[in-house]
């Protein structure tokens, strides 16, 4: 009975936590109407820029490191299985496809931006919300929402689009150096893009800017939304870290596996 009690708290939490993002979604939407004021979209911009900055680039290394050694054990494992095949290079393009670029790269694009970005503004928010300075915004009539939420509302999808993106590139490349090493009749870099860019489908793209959109989108509302529920105690934030990193998670691995399915079934 414990169980199912804590069961059925867990369920509700879980829908209580769906429906204030549901919130926080209509909030962001309706505010971003102010971004047709010219002085709130300057305000907004340099926020924004400074958010994509923080969220995309300077992510870039660890993005690099990850996707260098995926690419490398790609190419690795699928020479050691077809060896110095004549239709090698085809097959690979049809497995990076399949495996990098629809399901590989999305995910590990996703935990670096929740590891190393989400995680941050959930602390940076939590830490503002403990020392009570979104209520000092509040009595300076300036919308925390505006200030805080809607950089993040932005920057994150866009900034899970261009991992994305840098990260099968950079997978590409460090698969084609590694089979020039193993293949002596190797191919160029642009002959090897072409091929795999060849296997890549109008329905590839649309699925992966789906992924970047509505993954993006709710792990920055999720983060927000944690480091707004941060209390007055000791150790609130790190709660609230835990519990964010771990809801952000499940999205992230729902929201693939869920289009993924119903794009590739």
């Amino acid at each position: 009975m414990a169980l199912l009690g804590k069961l059925g708290h867990t369920i509700l939490s879980l829908f209580g936590m769906l429906f204030d993002l549901f919130g926080l979604l209509s909030k962001s939407i309706t505010m971003s109407l102010n971004l047709f004021s010219i002085n709130k979209f300057s305000i907004f911009w340099q926020l924004f820029i400074r958010q994509l900055y923080n969220t995309g680039l300077k992510a870039t290394y660890i993005n690099t490191v990850i996707a260098i050694l995926i690419g490398v054990l790609m190419m690795s494992l699928t020479y050691s299985i077809l060896g110095d095949n004549n239709r090698f290079i085809d097959y690979y393009a049809k497995l990076f496809v399949l495996v990098i670029i629809r399901e590989i790269g999305p995910l590990i694009s996703g935990i670096i931006l929740i590891a190393r970005s989400a995680n941050a503004v959930t602390a940076e928010l939590g830490y503002l919300k403990q020392h009570e300075q979104l209520e000092v915004l509040k009595s300076l009539k300036i919308s925390p929402i505006f200030l805080l939420l809607l950089p993040v509302f932005y920057a994150f999808p866009l900034s899970l689009l261009l991992m994305f993106f840098y990260f099968d590139l950079v997978c590409i490349f460090s698969s084609w150096l590694l089979m020039s090493v193993l293949q002596s009749d190797s191919i160029s870099l642009h002959d090897f893009l072409e091929i795999i860019l060849d296997q890549i489908s109008l329905n590839e793209v649309i699925i992966s800017a789906s992924k970047a959109f509505i993954a993006g989108l709710f792990i920055g509302l999720t983060c927000i939304y944690y480091g707004a529920s941060v209390e007055p105690k000791f150790a609130s934030i790190s709660r609230s870290i835990s519990t964010s990193t771990t809801s952000q998670l499940i999205i992230l691995f729902t929201v693939n596996i869920l289009l993924s399915v119903i794009a590739y079934r």
